[in-house]
């Protein structure tokens, strides 16, 4: 099933996605929900309401992609950085999923953002084992002024 995306890209949704019982994959609309938490630091809006998540996806395994892409080229790295993070940690802790990957698209400071990010999540994984949750992060390959 496809819907239009919160900036108009276009997002997946499992079917049953709306289930609150918390088994099986939790669906787009729940993991829209949890992406409510995460607020821009300038702003402190969401970054649901702000519009910079770009897409969604939720696998039938529960695995979660979301795509982040900030109004500027060149929004400050220090805030990218806290809103992919943030948002990692806000998805992790969704149950129902398996495996997160935030991607920040057309941001000059995304492969910066994404590596701290990975290495936030690798050092709570190490401090917190029993989480035993997959985390990834990667910028839109090929695109040069990303790095990629």
């Amino acid at each position: 099933m496809s819907t239009r995306g919160l900036t108009g890209g276009s997002r997946s949704t499992v079917p049953g996605g709306t289930q609150a019982d918390g088994l099986g994959p939790p669906g787009t609309p729940r993991v829209l929900a949890a992406l409510e938490a995460v607020r821009d630091p300038e702003l402190d809006e969401p970054i649901t309401s702000l519009g910079f998540v770009a897409s969604c996806t939720v696998s039938a395994d529960g695995d979660v992609q979301v795509r982040l892409r900030l109004p500027t080229y060149f929004c400050a790295p220090n805030f990218a950085f806290l809103m992919v993070a943030d948002a990692y940690d806000v998805l992790s802790a969704t149950e129902g999923v398996r495996s997160t990957e935030v991607v920040l698209e057309d941001h000059f400071a995304a492969p910066a953002a994404i590596k701290g990010a990975r290495s936030a999540a690798a050092t709570a994984s190490r401090a917190w084992p029993a989480r035993g949750r997959r985390r990834s992060a990667a910028h839109r390959p090929g695109d040069r002024r990303a790095g990629g």
